[in-house]
Formats: structure tokens, sequence, C-alpha cells
């Protein structure tokens, strides 16, 4: 039987998601044997077979794989995780059986209306192996989450055929950027990497790193006027709209998926917006616009024309206020080193991978391109000077370092002497205006 677009297989490769919220609800035994079956009959290398399944149950096991090896915390969400292993003697034959292997354990598992994640961040190898006694000889490939989903998730964008198919010779390739610095990007580049990667885990999921005083901060200046509506420029993820005074909120945002993800993380009503080179707005329609902690992942060549916009749909007496990290402080020095350590590429700190580029700014090339938009004045305050995201950044270094280097996490935070003395140093600042601070407020009247 040939296999065509109406055969019931093809409808599972489309229903197929990636799911990391589960119902706790057990799987028969009969669907994991199913499940278990469909990766025995994958092909394999020379038809060596030669992987292994690993059933983890056991939640205290599960509590020693993230505590312990820093594997990922998706694994306590999920009723059944499983080790895919495969034998060392040959990496690449052992990466192309197991991953046959897997598909067809995510489509079996999608056929029985059971929800599975494709997971990577299992943590650091060698204390995964010592924690579930796996041999020398194998190594991990991956761990599968199964578990019945808690809720139905949309499909996501896939690439065009034409980007990915070549006729006998490669052709056609644009060259995708992956640098930390936002002027290698195009805002083209950046929403394209943005809505792909948006589905890297569940909607609405908080994504960004924003220290709690930094939070308190965006609130005290948002309460200093009451305003009738505020435009939220490049909302995405959309966290930070949960601190905002109660008032009719505009996210704009760079795409569908991007615009999509926002509204499932913010519990409050708002106007979702797309912006391609235009605000779709009347003129004077909006009180205030604010970029919090977003300017930073922008191509500076866009500031023109997105300013430009924004001061088209704000009121006569309308502000725009910009909150961003400045380049001429810690945060300029911790974004150098993580471009030497990392090879200036996103995918290998994952720590700004989620949103595309990120460098903290200088105020004068802000304040001239709010210039060239005609904004009739420009003031500037400075907070803090020790950055507040130095206490976050050493969470993620803790969880790199316990992860062997697989996973970045801060929200979970890891005690240490080193890690609470910091958090003192940096809670005893207070918050007033300084010439050396390191968060930096610009706020543009029309």
């Amino acid at each position: 039987m040939y296999i065509t677009v109406e055969n019931p297989i093809f409808d599972i490769i489309k229903t197929r998601r990636s799911v990391r919220s589960f119902l706790p609800i057990k799987i028969p035994d009969d669907c994991l044997n199913l499940i278990l079956e469909s990766a025995q009959w994958a092909p394999s290398a020379c038809n060596q077979q030669l992987w292994q399944f690993i059933i983890i149950k056991d939640n205290d096991l599960k509590i020693r794989l993230t505590t312990e090896a820093g594997a990922s915390k998706l694994i306590l969400k999920a009723p059944i995780a499983i080790a895919v292993c495969y034998h060392s003697g040959n990496i690449k034959e052992g990466i192309q059986s197991a991953s046959a292997a897997i598909e067809n354990m995510l489509l079996v598992a999608t056929s029985l209306g059971i929800g599975s994640l494709y997971l990577n961040s299992f943590g650091k190898e060698i204390k995964v192996k010592q924690i579930l006694n796996i041999p020398d000889e194998l190594f991990i490939v991956a761990f599968i989450l199964l578990g019945y989903p808690e809720k139905q998730l949309p499909p996501p964008k896939r690439r065009a055929l034409e980007e990915i198919v070549h006729q006998n010779y490669f052709s056609k390739y644009s060259k995708e950027t992956f640098s930390h610095d936002a002027n290698k990007w195009t805002l083209s580049s950046v929403r394209d990497f943005q809505e792909r990667y948006c589905r890297k885990t569940d909607l609405g999921t908080r994504m960004d790193i924003v220290n709690e005083m930094e939070i308190k901060l965006i609130q005290n200046i948002l309460s200093r006027e009451k305003y009738d509506n505020i435009l939220d420029i490049f909302s995405y993820d959309g966290s930070l709209l949960n601190n905002y005074p109660d008032m009719k909120i505009f996210s704009l945002n760079l795409g569908s998926e991007t615009s999509l993800f926002t509204t499932y993380a913010v519990n409050r009503k708002i106007e979702p917006l797309i912006y391609d080179d235009f605000i779709p707005l009347k003129d004077k329609s909006i009180s205030n616009a604010i970029c919090v902690f977003k300017l930073e992942r922008i191509p500076p060549q866009a500031y023109d024309k997105l300013f430009s916009e924004i001061k088209r749909v704000l009121e006569d007496d309308g502000r725009f206020i910009i909150v961003f990290r400045s380049r001429n402080s810690l945060y300029g020095l911790i974004h150098r080193l993580i471009k030497i350590k990392f090879d200036d590429d996103i995918r290998k700190s994952g720590i700004y991978s989620f949103f595309g580029p990120y460098s903290p700014l200088k105020s004068a090339d802000i304040i001239s391109s709010l210039k060239q938009a005609d904004f009739s004045s420009v003031s500037q305050e400075r907070f803090f000077v020790i950055p507040p995201l130095i206490d976050d950044f050493y969470q993620l270094f803790l969880h790199y370092f316990t992860s062997g280097g697989g996973a970045f996490y801060h929200r979970e935070k890891r005690k240490s002497i080193v890690g609470n003395l910091i958090h003192k140093i940096i809670r005893l600042q207070k918050e007033y205006n300084t010439k050396f601070g390191s968060v930096i407020v610009l706020t543009a009247k029309k």
C-alpha cells in the first residue's frame, strides 16, 4: 500500500506536538508496550539494534535527576520518562538508529492520544549514567517524556518546502546569523527566529530574564502618572505585562506566533498588534508607549522607522519610555565574556536564544535616533550601579555547571554561600538616579 496524504499516518505526523504539560493519569501498560514495540521495529545501522530503553516512573528517581544531574524539571511533570541509549562504538550510527526509534515512539504515542516530548536537556550525562546504572559503553541519545496532554496545542508554523528542498544541487541558501549582537541581524531575521523558537516551550511560559528589582523599577516608573492606555513595544514573551497598572494595553509584536505566545502569558485582556514597518493604529491614539529590555534585541538600523511610527500614534502630550541595560556598565562586560565563551553563538549560550540577539546599549545612540524621529525632548535616568541581573546570571552559571552545560535555568534557586552573598549585596542598592547606573530609563516627549 502506498502512503498518500489521505493515509492516516500523515495525519498522525501532522498532529504530533511537543507536550510539556501532562495530566496526572497513568499510561496503561499495553499502550506503553505498543510504544516500545514501535521502537523495536525501527531501522538501525547495519540492523544491529543496539538501543536500550530505561523506563523511569519513580518520582524520587526523577527528583535525583533534576537536583543531582541538572535535568530539566519537565521530567517531574511526566508520568513516564524514557532514557534512550545506544552503544557508543559509532556515535553517528547511534544517533541515526536511536532517532529512528524515537520518531516511531512519538508517532505511535500520538496515535494513542498520548502526548510526548523529545528531550535533550537531561542533565550531565556522567551523573545521569551513575544514577540510572547505565554501562560505560552506552551513551544517552535523549529522554522521551510520555503522558496524556493537559491541553491541545495549535500547530506551529513550518518552513516552506521551497526553503528546504533542492533539486540535484544545493541552491538558494540564505545563511542565518546567530550572533549575540543585534546589529548583525535584520528585523526580518529576528522575526523569523522568534516565530520558530517561541515554540520551544509551552505557550505563555515565562522565559525572559528580568530581576525582581528591575520589575519593581518598571512598576514605579509607570505609576508616576495615570494613562488611558499604553502601547507595549515587542511584548514577547509577555511576562512583564502582568506588572503594568490597570489600563488598556496594546501589545506590539513582530509576528503572529510571538503575538499568540504573549496572549497566553498574560492574565488580563490585551489588544495584540503586529509590526511590519507599520503600527496598525490611528494617529494620536496612544497615551504612552514603553519598551522594556526589548530594544536590545532589535537591529539599530530599524530604530528610525520604529521610532517614527511610535511618534505618529502618540497623543500630542504622549511619552515614549525606553528601559534598557547599559553597555557602559558591568552588563557590557558580561556580554563580551558571553560572546568569548560561546563563540558569539546564541544557540551555544542558551541564555538569550529564546528571543534572538541581545546587546546592551549606549544611551547616546538611542537618543540620536529619537531626535532623528523628531521627538521634542529626551530625559535620562540611571539606576543600580551593580546590575541586579548578576544575581540571576549566577543562578544560570550554577545550573549550567550542574547540568554539564546542558541547560540554563535561573528561577529555581540553588543555595550556595556565594549566591546568598551576591543576593544580599545587590539587595542593598536603593532605587535612585545615579550617574553610574546599569539600567537606563529614557523618556522621550512627543
